[in-house]
């Protein structure tokens, strides 16, 4: 079994029951992702000396606010989570959390897994284009000049903010080729 999670791509962590929750395995990239060194899985907390965050940082979770902690401990399916996690030297890593409990035949919690999977670079591609897309804007907001977007055959498909308040024409009157009511018959060709 250890053998199938160390090549898993995923961080997958598989815990047993009461009273002690004890690590059953822990994949590789689990491990690596948030810096747990091998050989040492089993040893006290999941994420050894690593802090799980709240996504955008701002504080530590509690333990009772652990996905693997509510699967394991209140039968909690826990689903696509984001979370921030701070490894031992400071560096961050962006995951993507799913937990679920392990029922025996009876219902009862028996133990629980914990599956992550490394988003930093989606997180970091998000808040570039967020970047551009504010810069963008910002550009159209502070220019004297109008900008606007068209589809490839010229149609506004969108309401176009800076061409309103030049010519007054609300998204009504202005979408789809309406703004050609605002230029002058002479200024069309």
């Amino acid at each position: 079994l250890q053998t199938i999670f160390d090549n898993l791509p995923e961080g997958i962590v598989w815990v047993g029951g009461a009273p002690d929750y004890p690590v059953l395995a822990n994949s590789r990239f689990g491990r690596e992702l948030i810096g747990v060194p091998a050989g040492t899985e089993g040893e006290g907390s999941v994420h050894g000396d690593s802090v799980v965050l709240t996504p955008d940082g701002s504080r530590p979770l509690a333990t009772e606010e652990l996905p693997l902690y509510r699967a394991s401990r209140h039968g909690e399916r826990v689903n696509s989570v984001e979370l921030l996690v701070q490894r031992a030297d400071g560096t961050r890593v962006s995951v993507l959390v799913d937990a679920a409990p392990i029922r025996d035949a009876t219902g009862a919690i028996i133990g629980a897994v914990n599956c992550w999977r490394d988003i930093t670079e989606r997180k970091r591609a998000e808040a570039a284009h967020h970047r551009s897309a504010e810069r963008f804007r910002s550009l159209v907001m502070a220019t004297t000049a109008i900008v606007y977007t068209t589809d490839p055959g010229g149609s506004f498909v969108a309401p176009q903010p800076s061409w309103q308040a030049y010519t007054g024409q609300p998204w009504e009157a202005h979408c789809g080729w309406g703004w050609l009511d605002a230029i002058h018959p002479e200024d069309r060709s």
